[in-house]
């Protein structure tokens, strides 16, 4: 699914950023349970390049986020002061109800149903392969 036709969620840049339905339908879950005048913002998915190398992102299962104020001006959760820490649990908090889950060393990089997703949630098996060109 195009994100450009989800209002739900930004996007960065103009072009193309896809990922399955069932990542789409619980990043817009996530995004209910945002305090008011937080918004997901999605830096890379399927499709926009660089995240093709990435681990889930082949699958359309993994997308590179963060999160952005109402007016899309994004906030950067990466950074190592007390703000940014409150910005990463609460990302973190919706996303992880939503049933996403994120790779340990990259707090902006979430999936469900890739092969990571399956190892974190001991699934047995990712639910999507490599989604094909």
């Amino acid at each position: 699914m195009d994100l450009r036709d989800v209002p739900a969620l930004l996007i960065t840049g103009p072009g193309p950023v896809l990922l399955r339905l069932g990542v789409v339908d619980r990043l817009v879950t996530a995004q209910t349970m945002l305090p008011e005048g937080l918004r997901l913002l999605v830096i890379d998915g399927y499709g926009t390049g660089a995240g093709l190398r990435c681990a889930g992102h082949e699958t359309g299962a993994a997308a590179d986020l963060t999160l952005c104020r109402a007016d899309g001006a994004e906030l950067w959760p990466g950074a190592a002061d007390p703000v940014a820490v409150e910005q990463r649990h609460t990302l973190s908090k919706a996303l992880s109800i939503a049933g996403l889950s994120t790779y340990a060393q990259a707090w902006w990089h979430w999936s469900h149903g890739d092969c990571s997703w399956a190892h974190q949630r001991s699934a047995g098996h990712a639910r999507y392969g490599p989604l094909e060109r």
